[in-house]
Parts: C-alpha cells; structure tokens; sequence
C-alpha cells in the first residue's frame, strides 16, 4: 500500500450533532466553542505549503523520515 499525507482540519468546533466518539465534547468540561478566523485560515494553509516544502528539501538532500503514526 502506497503511504499518504493526510490531516484533519476543523475549521469550527460550533456542531450540534454531540456525537459520543467526537474528541470536541468527550469531556464535560464546558468548552468554549471555536471558529477559525479567515485570516488564522489562510495562516494554516499557508503553513501546509511550507511544510511541503520542508519535505521536499529533506528529500533532495536525501535525509530520511518517518510519519508520526497514531498509537
């Protein structure tokens, strides 16, 4: 199987479904809801480019790395 990048990106925490396996409400600790700004938005994109080209750098001086995998 061929690897991938892959992220998650919650852009707002402002959901009404609670379902029971969302990290967001796990706890009942009366979180306060967040949204994304359009600014921190193309912030975090912007960011994501980098880091592709960070990437791509690491490749061309050939050193090696590894993905974070969950556990």
């Amino acid at each position: 199987m061929k690897q991938y990048f892959s992220f998650q990106w919650h852009i707002t925490d402002e959901c009404d479904q609670r379902c029971k396996h969302c990290y967001i409400f796990s706890e009942d600790n009366c979180k306060k809801l967040d949204s994304m700004t359009w600014r921190q938005m193309q912030d975090a994109f912007y960011n994501c480019l980098d880091f592709w080209k960070l990437l791509e750098l690491m490749k061309q001086h050939d050193i090696p790395f590894l993905p974070a995998v969950p556990v």
